[in-house]
């Protein structure tokens, strides 16, 4: 039977998969295969990136796709993109370097038994968790709301106007997700384990 964590892990992975599945087609049905962007492509290499291991929180390459996506369409201008470029690969950086840091001797990400602890468990480390989230809260937002008053200003019909504003908000249903994981492994399962 699986535990309560991995089923919610698996339940938001798949919406993940779904929107960004919808995401595709919807790119698709306006512009075709051929006519794809380089966001296109790498929205999946960050999936891809999830699947590997959906508790590391690596889905930031999301938030680059976001970045791509809005200068594709020209709607930020340069300065927006490069402080939402360098907000993204920062976090990116971060990340990466906090996972490749956090666990000492490296090989103990592999360790089953004895326990290596919290820190080597890419999934839950309070480290790994803590850095992921900071840079959830200052990316996400910034990449979400940024292009919508600028998306209204635009000569876009109405109708695409308030379909791209849904797409750009499904980003705060991420955000809501990514604290609440977070939330639930700082707080709640600290607690849990020591009953």
């Amino acid at each position: 039977m699986l535990s309560p964590a991995v089923v919610e892990l698996w339940t938001l992975y798949s919406f993940g998969v779904a929107i960004t599945l919808l995401r595709t087609y919807a790119r698709y049905r306006a512009v075709g295969w051929k006519r794809f962007a380089a966001d296109d492509y790498l929205v999946w290499v960050g999936i891809s990136g999830w699947l590997e291991n959906p508790g590391c929180g690596l889905g930031d390459l999301y938030g680059f796709d976001r970045v791509l996506e809005t200068v594709h369409d020209g709607i930020l201008r340069p300065t927006h993109f490069w402080i939402g470029f360098a907000l993204v690969i920062g976090s990116f950086l971060a990340s990466f370097i906090v996972i490749l840091a956090a666990c000492r001797p490296f090989h103990k990400y592999w360790q089953i038994y004895p326990d290596p602890g919290n820190i080597c468990q890419p999934a839950i480390s309070e480290a790994i968790v803590w850095v992921t989230f900071i840079a959830n809260i200052i990316t996400d937002p910034y990449l979400i709301f940024i292009p919508i008053p600028m998306l209204w200003k635009s000569s876009l019909k109405l109708i695409k106007k308030i379909a791209t504003t849904i797409v750009l908000g499904a980003g705060v249903f991420v955000l809501v997700c990514a604290t609440l994981k977070s939330v639930f492994l700082i707080t709640v399962r600290p607690r849990y384990l020591s009953k």
